[in-house]
């Protein structure tokens, strides 16, 4: 019966009905009083409801009764977060990670973790564990390699393709301008709303929609991929400190985008800040960015998230 009603908590939860949702989990729990899943679940929708104190509470006691609950970690790591308790968060990320190697949600949140934190020679690698998530958009699988930043573009033809939500295409879309510069023909795939607004971006950057695929090109890479940061690239892009600014302002001149405070501090690291968007994620690791998500799983009797199987990036 605490199944059921910890199974019954998930579905109402999954249907935005939180407080149902609780009800049935302390059902479960009252029924169960160890049943580490339902602590859990449990603390996700206290999460939901912007109470991460009590979903710390909550995750605490589902790793006491079950030390070796990934999920949980993960989870807990997540409010921590949102705490503003950052050290500690990345120490439950690392613990999830530890109990689960190919666990790439966990690795995903680490990397917002650490961007967020400013560190972004360790957050930008990780970040592309977002493409191993199983409702990621970047994972896309294409007969031409995926560009790794090391290969020469000029001359070739490169398809880059939008991944998250309208503000990441408008802000994000300067790579596009950075890639011609190298001398590549560049196709650029972004949503439905933003083609006639990023056509301005200027001559050989072909802007399509959503539902076109090109006829033909030799490479491909996502908006929002870690080898536009690389030191690399940054070389390649900062050959002289004025053109680079220049460059950036060509790219974004007539799309009327307001970057938020702090752009200086990521554009000095090869990165960009984020900005408001609407997205179908999961949670946003801030509240006043999208950008990058944190993501939280629950976990029922019936069905467990999981990542087995996953190869890093």
């Amino acid at each position: 019966m605490a199944e059921a009603y910890n199974n019954r908590g998930t579905a109402l939860q999954g249907s935005q009905r939180l407080d149902d949702a609780l009800a049935s989990y302390d059902s479960a729990i009252a029924l169960r009083p160890g049943y580490a899943e339902a602590y859990n679940n449990r603390g996700t929708t206290l999460q939901s409801l912007k109470r991460p104190k009590e979903a710390v509470q909550d995750y605490s006691r589902a790793l006491k009764l079950a030390p070796d609950f990934p999920e949980a970690y993960q989870n807990r790591a997540c409010s921590l977060y949102d705490l503003q308790r950052s050290e500690q968060a990345l120490a439950d990320f690392d613990t999830a990670i530890g109990l689960r190697p190919n666990y790439a949600e966990a690795y995903n949140n680490k990397a917002v973790c650490l961007l967020r934190m400013g560190r972004f020679a360790e957050g930008w690698p990780l970040y592309e564990w977002r493409r191993k998530r199983p409702e990621a958009s970047a994972e896309r699988v294409y007969a031409q390699p995926l560009w790794l930043g090391s290969e020469q573009i000029s001359g070739k033809t490169v398809f880059i393709y939008w991944e998250q939500g309208l503000g990441d295409t408008v802000l994000f879309c300067r790579y596009a301008k950075l890639a011609r510069e190298c001398g590549a023909r560049v196709i650029l795939q972004v949503q439905r709303p933003l083609v006639r607004l990023l056509a301005q971006l200027g001559p050989g950057i072909e802007v399509i929609g959503p539902e076109q695929r090109p006829a033909d090109f030799d490479y491909h890479c996502p908006l929002l991929s870690r080898h536009w940061h690389s030191a690399q690239m940054c070389r390649r892009f900062r050959r002289s400190s004025n053109r680079f600014r220049q460059m950036q302002d060509s790219a974004m001149s007539g799309l009327h985008a307001c970057p938020r405070p702090g752009v200086r501090e990521w554009e000095s690291h090869g990165a960009v800040a984020p900005v408001s968007q609407t997205t179908t994620a999961a949670r946003s690791i801030s509240r006043h960015s999208a950008c990058y998500c944190i993501h939280r799983r629950t976990g029922s009797a019936s069905k467990r998230n999981c990542d087995q199987g996953i190869t890093p990036p």
